[in-house]
């Protein structure tokens, strides 16, 4: 899945992004609003990993992914 449909629809996806990652706030997913960097630096931050692997588990979640369409 490709990030500019993760950013479009931030709203959808940020609620399966806790699931995955539950250290991160709800206020925090909603103050990121869909930039994957700042994504990527919070995961490594609050699971004490570096950013690569972060930016890797982040890729994973996306294959992972199913297209939301908020019109069906």
């Amino acid at each position: 899945m490709k990030w500019e449909q993760i950013a479009s629809h931030w709203a959808e996806y940020k609620l399966n992004a806790r699931r995955r990652w539950s250290r991160l706030s709800p206020e925090y997913l909603d103050a990121i609003a869909g930039d994957r960097a700042r994504l990527v630096a919070r995961i490594a931050e609050l699971y004490a990993i570096p950013a690569p692997q972060a930016e890797a588990e982040l890729a994973a979640w996306l294959d992972a992914l199913r297209e939301v369409n908020p019109f069906s």
